[in-house]
């Protein structure tokens, strides 16, 4: 999701490792904790790892990968608070901000002094993708339209994310039955892409994802 219809950009990185109120939905309270994940294109694999916290009145994410951080709050109800990457670049330590309709990011990317404010709407910000999806997509809900910041671009993206019919899944040698989430920009770009995410049932735990990536295909699986 970085660069949206590129590959190897911020909705991939969104991936790490991305919510409804835990009383409401008691079983999401278990989508609490740390976990690793591999990610693989081609021949080549990385590791990362995220964590998820939980109170009633927020959610914090945190992931890490290579030189690469970020840890956002997300507000149940209200979507992302705040967020910060370090990393990606070298000079690179951005944190990101909502009041009301406007994001407003600053430090530096590559070394370069960054203060801007963007425009959006009411719709959630939802950055990183896969973690804590039955706070952005109760189960309720059919799809919900949300912002994500491409911080390469020092952009706002509209998205959307459409639940899909449930199927069973292999993962690491293991079936699952899984419900799956379809992302994609809004507007034309939506028709030519998109990327998959799976979830466990039982739990709405993030378990795999597929989406293009520079003429090939990313895949994601967590290793539990």
């Amino acid at each position: 999701m970085h660069n949206l219809c590129a590959g190897r950009s911020w909705l991939r990185k969104a991936l790490f490792p991305l919510l409804l109120i835990i009383a409401a939905n008691p079983q999401l309270a278990a989508e609490q904790g740390a976990w690793r994940y591999s990610e693989s294109f081609g021949q080549n694999t990385a590791w990362i790892e995220y964590s998820v916290v939980r109170t009633p009145q927020r959610v914090v994410v945190r992931s890490a990968a290579d030189r690469v951080k970020e840890e956002l709050e997300f507000v149940p109800g209200k979507g992302t608070l705040w967020w910060t990457k370090i990393g990606s670049h070298p000079g690179t330590n951005l944190h990101a901000q909502r009041t009301g309709d406007t994001i407003r990011i600053t430090g530096t990317l590559k070394s370069a002094k960054v203060d801007k404010l963007l425009h959006i709407d009411s719709a959630p910000w939802y950055q990183i993708l896969g973690p804590c999806i039955g706070d952005l997509l109760p189960q309720k809900m059919q799809s919900i339209e949300f912002w994500a910041l491409d911080p390469d671009e020092l952009a706002v993206h509209k998205m959307l994310a459409i639940r899909q019919a449930g199927e069973r899944k292999e993962v690491h040698h293991v079936l699952i039955d899984t419900f799956k989430v379809h992302f994609a920009p809004m507007g034309i770009a939506g028709a030519f892409w998109g990327a998959d995410f799976w979830f466990r049932i039982s739990d709405s735990a993030y378990i795999l994802s597929k989406m293009p990536d520079n003429g090939g295909l990313t895949e994601t699986a967590i290793d539990w």
